[in-house]
């Protein structure tokens, strides 16, 4: 049939709004302007198509004025335009069933009236068509909606999201995030941005995550399916996109093979990597979370499991309530990998000149912490190859068979075109590492040495921080994975799993100039094992990185900040506040130092003290002042109260210190004074108490108002920063006797308390 293209163009006259404008520019406000409404649409055997995003020129009343206009998703265009002879004209012909269609129509606009404008195949110039690449309504989606699919970083585990409203929320899976404690996502390269957990439904596999609005900018949210609609039927056309594998942003595309009330099974591939990502209809509409893969057994790519999206539904209303409530995450980036890879030949250079002392430290205590590079891994390759050839060449009196020696197959191409081996990144590898148990010990000593001896996992790796000069490095990748090791040999055997850590840094973070501290926490324990790393190990380091780091300057680099209070050394002393009218500070938590060497406080003290290879060398403990007996008072005491004479074994009396006059809060703080005075301490109580009194300040930064709670005198103060965290606390706790809260902005605290009746 033959094809029509329609076009209608409108002119409506509006008045001007002329309310509160001054009188120089009246009459610009009088003037009468007129109002173009372009409609244009491609009809095809009776189907209307509009010509949707199509740039047009429009040129006049003069010459020398044009401008540059697009049609809408309908195919509109809307504008205002004065009095005058104008041209519209296409900016790229059209093509269309294998021909092009050029348009380029004059029109006149007088003062007040309506023009209408008429444009149809005849009122075009039609060419042949040169065979140009059809651009399918799958590709069209995935440029829409793929820069709002996100890769989901958990500690524990990487997925897939998707933006949902232009607030921050991201639908993902559960089971992505589950036992995780650290979140990112990132939009693409450079776009990486902390997250938090904002709702979660466990049974459908459904988690809402929230990033800083800020971070959305620009960005279109994929729409969701409305409740009680239909997900689709079989045989529909459907299109998924993730970060499948070692991939980010991945389009594939299926149908639906089987509609379930809760889930679709579809042939759309998937794999790891792609759970939580969006299952799109063609309409461009999210009906499903693409959750898991049911592989055929016998050849066949086997089929995928989708979560329906109103599975979700219960999680989003959840996460829209809760989210007014609470202080979205930081918009700061996140640093990424930098662009700029390491050249192969480099690798290969460095690489086989490396001659390793120390390829790892042997602390913390049950756990073995490895630093490497790119150039170790080449370096442990070819040591792997020599291996080989010995072991080949044994058999055929020094001669390698050409048959049997290793070339580069397909997994190498992939590493080099694909998988990107040359990440200039440094890993730590913090891995548990086994030690005989007690029992097996006492069974040799007791019945036999010669008994096999039997192995245990003790700890769990919990968290780490790079320190540079004081600063926390910002880690790139950051993954706690659970180590499983099995093996019964003829005079070892173990059956254990513990939890193994793995972070990796820009290797800019390991220049010299700066001095370095490794602090590992290992299962529930609040105190850390400090290892500094040695100058020289810093040298050797950063010699093999020199050439990559001049062909990477100008690119983003190292992103530092402040410790969190929590991870921050203690000093042994507290000195009380000398000088009235200084503000008080937080108390830091207490840290069990006996493995944690002292750290310098300032940089120029650290370069003084020369470290050792041995980074867990146990330094001496720093003095404590033991608490002095107050003297017999041999003349009368200075103070009104006497001071009773000391007994052999005198009972611990606390000594009150001067309490510091506190600064007058802030007119943000004011609110928080006192907010839990005479409140029974109960989680729940507490809990809304402390978000209700912050809400009212309104919306602070990351780190701005501290929460330190105290549930015992005795006690060390822990902090908090999400609300998480602190129902996780109170929880803990028990919430037991004194409870008390101090919120810190800046150098202005205030406190509030809560005691049981």
């Amino acid at each position: 049939m033959l094809s029509l293209v329609a076009a209608s163009l409108f002119l409506t006259a509006r008045p001007p709004l002329i309310g509160g404008i001054p009188h120089l520019d009246y009459a610009l406000a009088c003037r009468a302007t007129g109002h173009l409404n372009a409609t244009i649409d491609v009809v095809d055997e009776l189907v209307v198509k509009p010509v949707a995003l199509t740039d047009f020129d429009l040129t006049g009343p003069t010459k020398d004025k044009s401008q540059k206009l697009r049609t809408d998703g309908d195919g509109k265009i809307n504008i205002d335009l004065d009095p005058g002879s104008y041209t519209l004209a296409i900016s790229k012909p059209l093509a269309f069933k294998g021909k092009q269609y050029t348009w380029s129509k004059t029109f006149d606009i007088t003062d007040g009236q309506t023009y209408n404008l008429q444009l149809t195949q005849s009122d075009a110039t039609v060419a042949e068509a040169a065979p140009v690449r059809e651009i399918s309504d799958a590709a069209k989606l995935y440029r829409l909606y793929a820069h709002s699919v996100v890769t989901v970083e958990s500690d524990a585990a990487q997925g897939s999201g998707f933006l949902v409203d232009a607030t921050g929320l991201i639908l993902t899976n559960y089971h992505v995030i589950k036992a995780s404690t650290a979140f990112a996502v990132k939009f693409g390269p450079g776009e990486r941005y902390d997250a938090e957990v904002i709702a979660t439904d466990p049974v459908a596999d459904v988690a809402v995550l929230r990033v800083s609005p800020d971070a959305c900018k620009g960005r279109t949210p994929v729409p969701v399916l409305a409740p009680g609609e239909s997900l689709g039927v079989e045989g529909e056309n459907v299109i998924a996109i993730g970060s499948p594998l070692n991939q980010e942003q991945a389009l594939t595309q299926g149908i639906i093979s089987k509609v379930d009330p809760d889930a679709l099974i579809s042939d759309v591939n998937i794999n790891h990597g792609n759970s939580g990502g969006p299952l799109l209809n063609m309409a461009g509409v999210a009906i499903g979370l693409t959750t898991f893969a049911d592989p055929a057994t016998q050849g066949g790519p086997g089929i995928s499991g989708i979560v329906s999206i109103h599975k979700a539904e219960k999680a989003l209303e959840d996460a829209r309530s809760a989210e007014p409530k609470s202080i979205p995450p930081s918009a700061e980036k996140l640093p990424d990998v930098c662009p700029v890879d390491i050249p192969e030949d480099m690798v290969e250079q460095i690489g086989s000149k490396i001659r390793r002392t120390d390829p790892y430290f042997k602390y913390p205590k049950n756990f073995r912490t490895y630093i490497e590079t790119p150039f170790d891994v080449h370096a442990n390759d070819l040591e792997f190859q020599k291996a080989w050839d010995r072991n080949i060449s044994r058999r055929y009196k020094g001669k390698m068979p050409a048959d049997q020696k290793q070339e580069h197959g397909p997994s190498a191409f992939w590493l080099k075109y694909v998988g990107r081996a040359n990440l200039p990144l440094v890993t730590v590898k913090v891995l548990p590492w086994p030690q005989e148990k007690s029992s097996s010990i006492w069974t040799r000593v007791l019945i036999s040495p010669y008994i096999k001896p039997n192995l245990e996992l003790r700890d769990d790796f919990a968290k780490m921080l790079l320190i540079r000069d004081g600063k926390e490095v910002v880690p790139i990748q950051r993954n706690r994975i659970r180590d499983t090791m099995i093996y019964d040999g003829y005079n070892v055997q173990i059956a254990d799993t513990a939890m193994a850590g793995f972070y990796s840094y820009d290797p800019r973070a390991f220049e010299p100039s700066g001095n370095l501290e490794m602090r590992i926490w290992k299962n529930d324990r609040q105190d850390f094992t400090s290892i500094k790393i040695d100058k020289r190990f810093q040298e050797r380091l950063w010699d093999e990185f020199k050439g990559w780091a001049q062909l990477a300057q100008g690119t983003p680099g190292l992103v530092l900040r402040d410790t969190p209070p929590e991870d921050q050394p203690v000093a042994r002393a507290q000195k009380p506040a000398s000088t009235a009218g200084q503000p008080a500070t937080l108390p830091q938590p207490a840290t069990s130092a006996q493995n944690v060497p002292a750290v310098a406080s300032t940089p120029a003290a650290a370069a003084a003290s020369t470290p050792k290879p041995n980074p867990t060398r146990k330094p001496a403990p720093s003095p404590t002042p033991a608490p002095t007996p107050a003297p017999v008072p041999t003349t009368p005491a200075p103070t009104p109260t006497p001071t009773p004479a000391p007994t052999p074994a005198p009972t611990p009396t606390p000594t009150p210190k001067p309490t510091p006059t506190p600064p007058t809060p802030t007119p943000v703080l004011a609110p928080l004074q006192g907010a839990l005075d005479g409140l029974d301490p109960d989680t729940t109580a507490i809990e809304a108490r402390i978000k209700a009194v912050t809400t009212a300040v309104g919306t602070v930064k990351p780190w701005d108002v501290i929460v330190a709670i105290q549930t015992d005198p005795k006690a060390t103060f822990a902090y908090v920063d999400s609300w998480a965290t602190l129902h996780d606390l109170l929880v803990k706790a028990g919430v037991r006797g004194e409870v008390v809260v101090k919120l810190r902005r800046g150098e202005n605290v205030v406190t509030s308390k809560a005691v049981a009746k």
